[in-house]
């Protein structure tokens, strides 16, 4: 696998020069809430080839972004604006949810792979670990492996960027390859 942390400007403008020449790729948001509108965003990953996939840290407590949070949801506006774009996601309204609160608007094609996944077979479960494993044949890290449970679970913004970036950067791939 082939999993980037994205952190500094230059390579932000660098991904953002690829991000603009597709016309597909998956995304997807961690944050701080399984509500979306209360969901406050920790960082973004995007999947353009299978086994290929970037992470950019906004908010963790620790080791973020070096360059503005205006210039990423700036760019963010241009990419959604697309009207040529498909993006991927799981469960993609809530991206597009969390997203909303930025300014962030969806004016490109959207592809979910759940919904797509319950169209197929309505059985089942539709989660992105399920689906990674009934597909891919691939036993994917979940959420709680990263942040725990119960009274030890801690924020996604509390995760170390390394293995957020690798959990992150796991969904957009996996969820590039389900689509």
């Amino acid at each position: 696998k082939n999993y980037k942390l994205i952190k500094s400007e230059r390579d932000f403008l660098n991904l953002l020069d690829i991000l603009f020449k597709e016309k597909i790729f998956a995304f997807d948001t961690e944050t701080t809430s399984l509500d979306p509108f209360d969901a406050e965003l920790v960082g973004v990953s995007f999947s353009i080839k299978e086994h290929n996939a970037f992470y950019i840290p906004l908010s963790h407590d620790t080791d973020n972004i070096d360059f503005s949070m205006d210039l990423f949801l700036n760019s963010l506006k241009k990419i959604f604006g697309m009207q040529d774009l498909t993006v991927i996601g799981q469960n993609i309204k809530y991206d597009i949810n969390v997203l909303h609160k930025y300014e962030v608007q969806f004016n490109c094609k959207v592809e979910d792979t759940m919904l797509l996944s319950y169209i197929y077979n309505s059985s089942g479960k539709h989660d992105l670990d399920t689906l990674s494993e009934k597909y891919l044949n691939y036993k994917s890290t979940s959420y709680e492996d990263i942040v725990g449970s119960g009274m030890k679970q801690k924020s996604f913004r509390e995760i170390n960027v390394k293995d957020a970036g690798n959990y992150a950067c796991q969904d957009a791939d996996v969820t590039l390859q389900l689509f």
